[in-house]
């Protein structure tokens, strides 16, 4: 490979493509279920991801910041192979938490992250950042390709031997992503202001979120946008058990949801104007209704990858947006501090999701989407007219 661009980007996108190479995702509810679960401990379960993630998500970004992107990669990776493990060796619900706080870990970890990393490679290769946004969408894209055959082969594999084999084989590509990540040559350009204390570094990037006007109704946007993506893809497999649908097409629903991250990866230059923002969001608050009613599995399906695409999309074009309002030392800081915030709230919204589809229905407990995004529609209206 000749462009410098290119030979310094490839392990990183290799690596993504590996780590999102996750094979029990497309069964894991059922997996949950097999060993004791049902919807509200699956919902408590949500939170202990969440509450794993916000542990270390702030903590996380700070330390790419100031220390290793690529080592703060490496150890997301080891994460991810760590929560394989215990997934794998899980026969009860006790132990099937370790398992969670070892995923919440690799989510913090690897949150906004590679984002930050392709914009500060970018800068440092190119001298500017033009087209961050059709690579960073590539990027995602390429993930979700990865997510969409994973779910096909992990929902074969756990049919022709069993569903604990899923867990296993993802501990093989987890530890190819840690290897790969070793070939990576990271960026300096973070690293300019590292003589400041961590504890004022941690005190300066929720200055840049929080405490910037520009930022404030963007800001409340992406929350929305990150607990609605969030809840579709935390609970989709609920929806399916409810309406009783074979263990087959389980995988295949799976890799249909998780094929959003690669849809939305697709599309995402095309919501860089406030009015198709606002488009995307309305449609999302039509299809989110449309799910509290649907009686057709796929129909559902086709809701739950509508709201995905959309929703995963608003997330990397709000991302950018921020970008462009930060300095580079508080970039990968900063997306941590909107995640921490977003799975904060998420945390008490998975319990109350899990206990409402428990004793009442999922239907009931999807109705929670609806009212996210009402909220997401209000805000975008009401930064529209101060514009």
């Amino acid at each position: 490979m000749k462009n410098p661009l290119v030979r310094r980007l490839a392990p990183l996108f290799i690596a993504k493509f590996l780590l999102c190479f996750v094979f029990w995702y497309s069964i894991e509810k059922l997996f949950m279920y097999s060993i004791g679960f049902n919807d509200a401990s699956i919902g408590l379960m949500a939170a202990i991801y969440a509450v794993m993630s916000v542990f270390m998500e702030v903590p996380s970004g700070v330390l790419a910041d100031r220390w290793s992107r690529k080592g703060v990669m490496i150890l997301s990776a080891l994460s991810m192979l760590l929560s394989s493990y215990f997934g794998w060796i899980s026969n009860d619900p006790s132990l099937y938490v370790v398992s969670a706080a070892f995923w919440g870990f690799f989510d913090a970890l690897a949150s906004g992250t590679g984002s930050a990393m392709i914009y500060d490679l970018l800068k440092e290769e190119q001298g500017h950042t033009r087209n961050y946004d059709k690579i960073l969408g590539r990027f995602e894209m390429l993930g979700g390709i990865a997510l969409i055959i994973s779910a096909l082969l992990g929902g074969w594999l756990a049919s022709a031997t069993s569903l604990r084999s899923a867990f296993f084989a993802t501990i093989i590509t987890a530890g190819l992503a840690a290897v790969i990540l070793l070939f990576y040559r990271d960026t300096t350009i973070h690293k300019q202001s590292t003589d400041a204390k961590l504890i004022e570094h941690t005190k300066g990037t929720f200055a840049a979120v929080f405490k910037n006007p520009d930022l404030a109704w963007l800001v409340v946007v992406m929350l929305v946008v990150f607990l609605v993506q969030k809840m579709n893809g935390e609970f989709y497999q609920l929806w399916y058990a409810a309406l009783s649908m074979p263990a087959a097409l389980f995988g295949i629903a799976g890799a249909i949801i998780t094929g959003t991250y690669s849809s939305g990866g697709a599309i995402v230059r095309f919501f860089a104007t406030r009015r198709r923002v606002l488009l995307a969001l309305a449609v999302c608050f039509i299809s989110a209704i449309g799910m509290t009613i649907s009686p057709s599995f796929w129909l559902t399906v086709g809701l739950q990858f509508v709201i995905g695409t959309l929703s995963f999309a608003l997330v990397l074009a709000l991302t950018s947006k921020m970008q462009h309002y930060l300095p580079s030392k508080y970039r990968a800081g900063a997306g941590s501090v909107i995640n921490t915030v977003g799975r904060l709230i998420f945390i008490p919204c998975a319990l109350l999701f899990g206990f409402l589809s428990n004793t009442m229905s999922i239907f009931v407990a999807g109705s929670m989407t609806v009212v996210f995004i009402g909220i997401g529609l209000f805000a975008e209206f009401h930064a529209r007219s101060e514009k």
